[in-house]
């Protein structure tokens, strides 16, 4: 049965004129007077975010799994893929995450310009570009070894996460496929598309792990084959849902434009991936700095990430609906709605940050013990949080502000915002009053919140003096260069 492209909330709404080339259509003038209101636009931004939080939830769920399973081995397989992982997700899973985020600028702007075969040919460009990232990545985690050491001076245990990051590498061309996958069908409208995917595989990995680490016996390396395996399926189960939910008008042949005028999209990649590790080496710097404090403050320090990072999912998601949005609205030639769009993030942002400001401190004496019961642990979190809190609300809307830059191709912006504030202010400060004046794991946190609140600051500032009209001409000249594939 035919598909019928049903209009959505993603449907450019402007009339256009069919390209000659046949690859989309262009805006043949500013919109017609179609006005999207406030609310229309608020309730776009809660469906779309709404499905994305529990879908990332699940993703990242997969390593909470895989330390679940092998926890049962021992304390050195836990030690082992507990360094695989956090060696995986800095060199590699968070590389082809930042990559990839330059399609949040190039997919929905070419959609809201009405180029549907351009959105797939962006998508075709990323995704060979980071299967290519993918085997240099393989090529570092087969011999990681040495870098591990640097952090773990046990040579048994780096040995094990050199094996399990071996057997893992074999999933990351899958990874990677998948995040460019996710971006197409989001730059579409189609939001719940990572999810269902997650539903079917994380029961999936489950079950895998299960069997392979203690029905079969295979220990760390089960985990690894297990995470290999799913992560490899994962673009399959997007590629299922493509062909059930969408038309695939979005999905042009493959030919040599896929490997031609790379260039604005590596422009784009490069800032969105330093956008990106800038603050996760950051956060491992922290995590670090508080393994020189102790044992209690390093098992404080962890779980207290844990928790922020749980939390964060839920701005992450709606930076990634606002930048959708944003993007598809300048793509259209609607700067102003784009404008509106990115105010409502920022509002939906604070009243989030306000409320778990709240929230945190009416239940402080509850949330340490929602990890632990360990005496020493618990004081140390419970004298965290007030910070934290404060954290929170920052990093809620730097979450959104992020997604915003991402949206109107302003990443190196964002990159140079994000360096500034945590390496230049909010590494020192952190050091500086842990160490320097004695507040331990309060000093790691109130440098780094400094540094958040100064980052809100900037990218705040930056949002409030933006040239709106200029950001559609730089999307036309970005779409124009397609014109001649």
């Amino acid at each position: 049965m035919a598909k019928k492209d049903v209009p959505n909330a993603k449907t450019p709404i402007t009339t256009t004129i069919t390209n000659e080339h046949n690859y989309g259509t262009w805006p043949s003038s500013e919109p017609e007077s179609c006005e999207t209101s406030p609310p229309s636009e608020l309730s776009i931004l809660v469906a779309s975010s709404s499905p994305l939080v529990i879908g990332i939830t699940l993703q990242f769920s997969q390593v909470a799994i895989a330390l679940l399973f092998v926890g049962r081995l021992g304390k050195d397989e836990l030690a082992a893929t507990s360094l695989a992982c956090l060696t995986a997700n800095v060199t590699g899973w968070a590389v082809l995450q930042g990559l990839s985020s330059a399609l949040d600028t190039l997919c929905p702007q070419a959609f809201g310009a009405g180029l549907k075969k351009v959105v797939g040919l962006h998508v075709q460009r990323m995704a060979v570009m980071l299967i290519c990232v993918s085997f240099a990545v393989g090529c570092f985690w087969y011999n990681s070894f040495s870098f591990q050491r640097l952090l773990i001076p046990n040579d048994d245990i780096c040995r094990l996460s050199r094996d399990f990051l071996r057997i893992l590498l074999l999933g990351c061309p899958g990874y990677a496929c998948f995040e460019c996958g996710k971006r197409l069908l989001q730059a579409q409208g189609h939001f719940s598309a990572g999810l269902y995917t997650m539903l079917f595989c994380i029961p999936l990995h489950v079950f895998l792990t299960w069997y392979s680490v203690l029905h079969l016996g295979l220990g760390m390396k089960g985990a690894a084959i297990s995470m290999a395996v799913v992560h490899t399926l994962l673009p399959f189960g997007l590629v299922i849902y493509s062909k059930i939910f969408t038309s695939g008008e979005c999905w042009p042949k493959i030919t040599k434009h896929t490997f031609e005028n790379w260039m604005p999209m590596i422009k784009l990649a490069i800032p969105s991936l330093a956008m990106l590790e800038v603050e996760c080496i950051g956060f491992e710097i922290l995590t670090l700095l508080a393994g020189q404090m102790g044992t209690a403050e390093l098992c404080a320090q962890t779980l207290l990430v844990t928790f922020c990072g749980f939390i964060y999912k839920i701005p992450y998601s709606l930076a990634i609906a606002a930048s959708t949005q944003i993007a598809e609205r300048i793509g259209e030639g609607s700067h102003q709605k784009a404008k509106e769009t990115a105010k409502l993030a920022i509002s939906l942002a604070v009243g989030f940050g306000s409320v778990l400001i709240v929230l945190l401190l009416l239940f402080r004496n509850k949330i340490p013990y929602l990890f632990t019961n360990d005496p020493s642990v618990v004081v140390l979190m419970f004298s965290v949080v007030p910070m934290i809190a404060v954290f929170q609300l920052a990093d809620a809307i730097v979450g959104v502000t992020n997604g915003i830059i991402r949206g109107i191709g302003k990443q190196y912006i964002g990159a140079w915002i994000q360096t500034l504030g945590y390496y230049v202010v909010g590494l020192p400060c952190s050091i500086g009053t842990a160490f320097g004046l004695g507040w331990k794991l309060n000093g790691l946190w109130a440098g780094i919140s400094v540094a958040m609140l100064l980052i809100c600051c900037l990218e705040g500032t930056y949002m409030y003096f933006l040239d709106w009209t200029g950001l559609v001409e730089d999307a036309k000249e970005r779409n124009d260069a397609e014109r001649d594939v």
